[in-house]
């Protein structure tokens, strides 16, 4: 947070609350605690009960990371501001404050309209599955990727009334 200035601090705010408002809440407690049970069963079961219990945790797993999206609109509805939104996505993947001076919105952004571009193999889809199946939260460059797209295809101006471009520089 120490990186965040208070706009930022507000998009972060208005992201958990979002996870609040949309009631992700109760379904985060179902779904860690089933994952509790279902790494209890596979101890007692030698590991049949963990291969079974993974149907269950992939799905749920995909739904975390569809939860964080709906979150990020929440926090965006919040700031109205996608450059916000940009700022706080570039510092979550950059991470260090050394790094902030160098830290450019239009390469950025430049990056988050190739990265899905390079899926030309399947080995590449399958490394990026690879990746990603077992994370609770997208990448920052996917989070914000699909800001973009939301603000880009009308989604933020029909539920703020505010006729904004995308996260452009």
């Amino acid at each position: 947070l120490d990186i965040l200035d208070e706009q930022e601090k507000l998009f972060v705010i208005a992201h958990e609350l979002g996870h609040i408002k949309c009631e992700h809440v109760l379904y985060t407690l179902v779904a860690e605690n089933l994952a509790v049970l279902i790494e209890m069963l596979g101890k007692v079961t030698l590991g049949v009960g963990s291969l079974l219990g993974a149907g269950l945790a992939l799905p749920l797993l995909d739904w975390y990371r569809k939860a964080e999206l709906s979150a990020d609109r929440a926090a965006l509805l919040a700031v109205q501001d996608p450059q916000v939104a940009l700022r706080v996505f570039m510092k979550l993947a950059g991470g260090a404050e050394s790094l902030l001076a160098d830290m450019d919105p239009a390469e950025f952004l430049r990056q988050i309209r190739t990265y899905e571009d390079r899926d030309v193999s399947n080995l590449d889809r399958a490394y990026k599955l690879l990746i990603t199946i077992f994370r609770t939260h997208p990448f920052p460059i996917m989070r914000a990727k699909h800001l973009d797209l939301w603000v880009a295809e009308g989604g933020f101006a029909k539920l703020s009334g505010i006729d904004t471009a995308p996260m452009r520089p």
